[in-house]
């Protein structure tokens, strides 16, 4: 009995320190959805979305106008508060998510979303209502430049074929040139109204 003493003992710090490392390994590589990720864990988002607030259909307004109820919880830190016409950018970098792009089927209502065996490039249109004057803003997708916005109108840039893929769409404003506009002392470059993603049929 005496001898099973140290072994029952040996089998539990066993136990124990697998347990520990389960733990550990839980804590260093958690399996959460985006959102607390970006949110909780990385800090990159300036608002909570909520649970499958990252999710993106094709053809659906992204909308940063004050104005608007349904107005995006997508945008990263880097982004000065809603405005009745649009949102700036802040400072030379700024950032928005987008999950399930990759998997999208597109609209629902037979839209170029779902347009069968036909070709179809996939865009981003970008609404700017309005650029500091001298501004100019590199616009890339997942690490890719896709297009420049150096004026107000309405932008179309497609996503390049080999553009790399994974869980998150990111979508990056690095901008040139920005700063105060006018009497307002904030470090702004562009304005966004808003944003569309979907197919093009060629």
């Amino acid at each position: 009995m005496k001898k099973m003493l140290p072994v029952c003992g040996y089998a539990v710090s066993a136990l124990l320190f697998l347990s520990y490392v389960m733990i550990l390994g839980t804590s260093l590589f958690p399996k959460v959805c985006a959102e607390y990720r970006l949110y909780y864990i990385e800090r990159e988002l300036q608002d909570w979305p909520g649970y499958g607030g990252l999710q993106y259909r094709l053809g659906t307004p992204v909308v940063f106008r004050s104005t608007e109820e349904d107005r995006t919880r997508r945008c990263g830190n880097s982004w000065n508060s809603f405005e009745e016409d649009g949102c700036w950018t802040y400072g030379g970098h700024s950032a928005l998510y987008f999950s399930g792009i990759f998997q999208n089927p597109g609209k629902e209502d037979g839209g170029a979303g779902n347009a069968g065996e036909e070709e179809k490039k996939r865009y981003v249109e970008i609404d700017v209502q309005e650029v500091r004057e001298g501004a100019v803003s590199q616009v890339c997708a997942n690490g890719e430049p896709i297009g420049q916005i150096a004026s107000a109108g309405t932008f179309r840039f497609e996503f390049p074929q080999d553009m790399p893929e994974g869980d998150i769409l990111l979508l990056e404003f690095f901008t040139d040139g920005f700063g105060p506009v006018g009497e307002d002392a904030r470090s702004q470059g562009i304005k966004v109204r808003e944003i569309i993603i979907d197919d093009a049929v060629e």
